[in-house]
């Protein structure tokens, strides 16, 4: 019997003050996933601090990429880490976002993204 082994490749990580998230490519032979493991700091109903973790499946970079410049603030989340084959790709969709419908705040978030994706390694 042969057995197939998990290899897990980080491709994007951000973090920001209660939160993180890790986008990790994972094959398994000739099977490919992309799985998007989070941490975020929550209050329950009883004012208790807890951590909440998760984890959540897409089919592509593009995918959990769509998804994450869908969420409200995603421009003041901190990109820790991009991996170097999506650099481009993120770079791309910077350039392209339409800056007259951005506060002044959020230009500068832009810039910093721009500026973190070309100087990171």
């Amino acid at each position: 019997m042969m057995t197939i082994e998990n290899k897990e490749e980080l491709l994007f990580h951000w973090g920001t003050e209660g939160s993180s998230s890790k986008l990790y490519k994972i094959k398994a032979g000739r099977k490919v996933t992309f799985v998007n493991r989070f941490t975020f700091f929550d209050i329950d109903e009883d004012d208790n601090e807890t951590w909440q973790n998760g984890e959540r499946q897409y089919d592509s970079f593009a995918a959990y990429w769509i998804e994450f410049t869908e969420l409200p603030h995603w421009l003041h989340y901190h990109p820790v880490f991009v991996h170097p084959d999506y650099k481009l790709f993120i770079r791309a969709y910077l350039i392209n976002v339409p800056q007259d419908s951005l506060t002044k705040g959020e230009l500068l978030k832009l810039m910093y993204w721009l500026e973190e994706i070309v100087n990171e390694s």
